[in-house]
């Protein structure tokens, strides 16, 4: 579907900023999915077979375990018991805006998650591992153990204040032109009303299609 200007397209989107994990977004109306990446699925299974099914599911258990393993060495801890292939992580000791930021330099693009005060959940970031992580595991703890150290570039007093005076426009601009990391976003829309948070998540999403 074509539309006529962006405006237009906001309406076809659907935004969770309240969603308890990530920002949930997704560009087609209700997050629905078409049949043809279900039909793909399917297929690739098939192709697969149980046996090999099987042995992709052990490499993404071999990769949850060494990442997993080595961040823990680098203070991580989980903020829940761990059940599948994801991982939500958190560090008391450091600055996880940072860490992401220069993890993002180094070529590793993870989630941080804004924390849930009254789910007791603090800051963390969110892993989804797949077989291939596998194979990088141990290049993904080195550059770990540098970033980790990193402390955060981005001045949230300022950003905060930007808020505070509605400066939407402002921020939206600092974060197209990448003056703003745009991993703080869900930092910076926790203390926002959700319908502002909301069209700030819009803007932005339009901002990767034109």
């Amino acid at each position: 579907m074509l539309f006529r200007n962006s405006e237009l397209k906001k309406h076809s989107m659907y935004v969770d900023v309240s969603s308890p994990g990530y920002i949930f977004v997704n560009a087609a109306v209700l997050s629905s999915r078409s049949v043809g990446p279900l039909a793909s699925a399917y297929a690739v299974i098939k192709y697969l077979g149980e046996e090999g099914y099987l042995k992709l599911a052990r490499k993404v258990l071999s990769a949850r375990k060494k990442i997993y393993d080595g961040l823990r060495e680098l203070n991580f801890e989980s903020v829940a018991p761990i059940e599948s292939s994801v991982l939500s992580l958190t560090n008391e000791d450091a600055d996880l805006l940072g860490f992401v930021s220069a993890m993002r330099e180094k070529g590793w693009h993870f989630h941080l998650q804004k924390g849930l005060k009254e789910f007791h959940i603090p800051p963390n970031i969110h892993l989804t591992l797949s077989p291939i992580h596998d194979d990088v595991a141990e290049e993904f703890i080195k550059d770990a153990s540098m970033a980790v150290k990193e402390k955060a570039s981005i001045n949230l007093e300022s950003l905060n204040e930007m808020v505070q005076k509605g400066e939407f426009a402002e921020i939206l601009k600092d974060l197209e032109e990448g003056k703003i990391d745009s991993s703080i976003v869900p930092i910076l829309l926790e203390n926002l009303p959700e319908e502002v948070a909301t069209e700030i998540v819009e803007e932005i999403v339009i901002g990767w299609y034109t």
